[in-house]
């Protein structure tokens, strides 16, 4: 059964800093939104956004600059998770597309972008799969709309959002031990867990952007606590650096 709405956005605020650069985005639209019974939904609309970035350090690839864009946006997902960060059982899967028929001091372009999730469980043990893939067509996308890769759960082993690009592919498979299930007074659950990456960015950004397939090994402690997901880990990559990393969100 499928239900039908209408929606407006007064108003949205995004931050993004992908190593030397800073972004600010500034957004209202408005969409026409159908839910699919309880697991999906769909929506088609318009967007107005301003885009700003800023450059630290490090060479003049992008010079500061803000621009306007808008047009038609759309979005699906479907979620069959059992729980929302550390999921025993289910399906997770969202596809956004974005034309700008309008952007000042930029060529039309467009983007789309598909992630896909999936989890099974045995005893304590999960087995966690994932898969993505975005690309844009047109002129250059800007930074605020450029997709990034490098950070935990995204090739672990480099750093947040190293590679920033137009077009990308991405693919995970992990393994979650359950040290501990929740407990009543807490509701601590506490996991070990592996993962293996592997991900490739494509008409990159900025100069010296590794383009060719990166590989990343992973292991982590995570817990689901009162502040959300918590997670501490390390991670290796051929081409990037061994690091430690703590976060408490979702990445």
């Amino acid at each position: 059964m499928a239900s039908v709405g209408i929606a407006t956005a007064p108003g949205a605020t995004r931050r993004r800093r992908t190593r030397n650069r800073r972004s600010l985005t500034l957004g209202a639209g408005v969409a026409l939104g159908a839910n699919l019974g309880v697991d999906g939904a769909v929506s088609a609309g318009w967007v107005e956004r301003r885009l700003g970035a800023v450059l630290d350090t490090g060479p003049d690839s992008f010079l500061n600059f803000t621009q306007t864009i808008g047009g038609p946006t759309a979005t699906f997902a479907l979620d069959t998770y059992d729980q929302p960060f550390f999921p025993r059982q289910g399906m997770r899967l969202d596809a956004t597309y974005f034309d700008a028929h309008h952007a000042t001091e930029a060529d039309r372009y467009s983007r789309a972008e598909a992630r896909w999730g999936g989890a099974l469980s045995y005893g304590r043990w999960s087995y966690l799969a994932g898969a993505e893939a975005g690309d844009t067509h047109g002129g250059q996308v800007p930074l605020g709309d450029a997709f990034t890769l490098g950070g935990p759960r995204r090739l672990s082993g480099f750093a947040n959002d190293q590679l920033l690009g137009g077009r990308y592919q991405f693919g995970r498979v992990e393994a979650q031990y359950r040290l501990q299930y929740a407990s009543p007074l807490w509701g601590l659950t506490l996991i070990g867990g592996v993962a293996a990456e592997v991900g490739r960015m494509q008409k990159p950004l900025v100069p010296d952007t590794l383009t060719g397939w990166q590989r990343s090994l992973s292991a982590y402690l995570a817990a689901n606590t009162f502040l959300g997901p918590v997670y501490f880990g390390v991670a290796d990559a051929r081409n990037g650096r061994g690091r430690f990393y703590l976060f408490i969100g979702t990445p």
